[in-house]
């Protein structure tokens, strides 16, 4: 994809580039294609409860868009996770972590097929709204909440579920967005 389709289709696809607290509440609204509020948030605003929540229309149908931040086993881990219009089931999910070694902890970024795992899963588990469920784990017991473990690297899959349920920087964060109507 060229650099000018990938511009079109953000200007297209992004209502909004929204921050919001962790009350839910909206701080700053974003514009359709924006990238003056939300989407110049780092992690740093993300600690400090200042959260980006990227409104958008995929093939007419609601997603939004959470970066979250954690740390695998030699640096930072980013991620973008795709959460469906429902709130609750993941769309899908990136994760960039540059400094992790080729053919472990690197497969969290470099593996398509590791990643396409998360899509479908639900953020809770069960009624239980309150909390995160979303985890990385070597032995699945739910399969609605859990992905498996990258093989050799189970530092960087435990960073990844730490990021999910991270009080700062993390997904935990946005529950009370997540559960509102």
């Amino acid at each position: 994809m060229t650099d000018q389709k990938a511009r079109e289709l953000w200007k297209e696809m992004i209502i909004a580039d929204d921050i919001i607290d962790a009350d839910g509440k909206l701080v700053e609204a974003g514009k359709q294609g924006g990238t003056e509020a939300g989407f110049k948030l780092n992690s740093k605003d993300a600690k400090e409860g200042r959260l980006a929540l990227f409104r958008c229309k995929v093939d007419g149908e609601t997603k939004y868009v959470i970066p979250i931040y954690g740390n695998g086993l030699w640096g930072p881990i980013n991620c973008f996770i795709a959460i469906n219009g429902d709130k609750t089931t993941v769309f899908g999910i990136y994760f960039n972590h540059e400094s992790e070694t080729a053919g472990l902890g690197a497969e969290i970024k470099d593996n398509a097929s590791w990643q396409a795992k998360f899509k479908g899963k639900h953020l809770f588990a069960g009624n239980e709204r309150q909390k995160i469920s979303l985890s990385v784990l070597k032995k699945i017991t739910d399969n609605n909440t859990q992905v498996d473990a990258v093989t050799g690297a189970t530092l960087t899959s435990n960073g990844v579920t730490e990021m999910f349920q991270a009080e700062k920087g993390g997904l935990q964060p946005y529950v009370k967005f997540l559960t509102s109507k």
